[in-house]
């Protein structure tokens, strides 16, 4: 398994110093969630007019751009907001296949008080089937996060079921199922052979409407077992640290939480 952070830890950090950053720890990629105070692709120059740079200044840093992380989220009715968040979806889906990114991410977001579970995940898994079709034409698969209103294996599973046509898998994020009390065992029982890329992070006090963050291992998610269980389903692809450094200023700094994170993951795998 490969290891990668998302820059949602830091959040101000220009791709400059990410890079540098994560070629100087060991890390074997990255995971984009904006740079320099800017999450939107299409208002990061990154990714407009200066694209070929980015795609360059990790190419000769010898890392990866693991996953291009959006806000796009599927579950609204509404036609003319579903149509910018499809066209958000898209143009990742562009960025993605120019950078050599293998996944964009996604959300189903949260259900509307007058749409029926079932109907929600109907009218998300239509919109995957179109991305995903899309995705799969420049090699790039859209990846449903386990998130918002389909934490849970079993629901985000649903959708995915529901799907029909390549282009789509599942990004699991290992805390937020566990957190709304379904077992590590029972969520890869439901995604296993769907899941494309993983997302690590531990916490404290967690319950199905929220949790703190904390350093990798200081909290109450099993995240070596998640780790072991990837591993016996032939898992290895990224092991993602999402620090939600963004959301919540006050935890420690990526320059601490970067290199615990690579210390204590090499610690682990080395020993397994």
């Amino acid at each position: 398994m490969k290891l990668a952070f998302s820059t949602l830890g830091c959040p101000d950090w220009s791709v400059e110093r990410v890079v540098s950053t994560a070629s100087s720890l060991g890390y074997d990629g990255v995971e984009v969630r904006g740079f320099s105070g800017r999450v939107d692709i299409d208002q990061m120059p990154e990714f407009n007019e200066g694209l070929a740079r980015t795609r360059a200044l990790f190419h000769d840093a010898g890392l990866e751009i693991c996953c291009i992380s959006t806000s796009v989220s599927l579950s609204g009715r509404d036609r003319e907001a579903r149509r910018a968040q499809v066209d958000q979806a898209r143009r990742a889906i562009d960025v993605a296949a120019a950078l050599g990114a293998p996944f964009v991410r996604v959300f189903g977001g949260r259900i509307p008080p007058d749409v029926s579970r079932p109907d929600a995940a109907d009218d998300i898994a239509q919109v995957l089937t179109a991305l995903g079709g899309t995705a799969a034409s420049v090699g790039v698969t859209v990846v449903l996060e386990t998130h918002d209103d389909f934490c849970r294996g079993k629901d985000a599973a649903d959708i995915i079921d529901r799907v029909s046509g390549p282009g789509v898998g599942i990004l699991w994020d290992i805390l937020h199922p566990y957190r709304c009390g379904e077992a590590l065992t029972d969520t890869l029982n439901y995604l296993g052979g769907h899941i494309r890329h993983v997302h690590v992070k531990d916490g404290v006090n967690l319950s199905p409407t929220g949790f703190k963050p904390v350093l990798l291992g200081e909290g109450e998610m099993p995240w070596q077992e998640a780790v072991r269980l990837l591993g016996q389903i032939g898992y290895t692809g990224y092991l993602s640290l999402e620090w939600e450094k963004r959301w919540h200023p006050e935890i420690p700094d990526p320059e601490i939480a970067f290199p615990q994170y690579m210390e204590r993951m090499r610690e682990f795998l080395h020993a397994s």
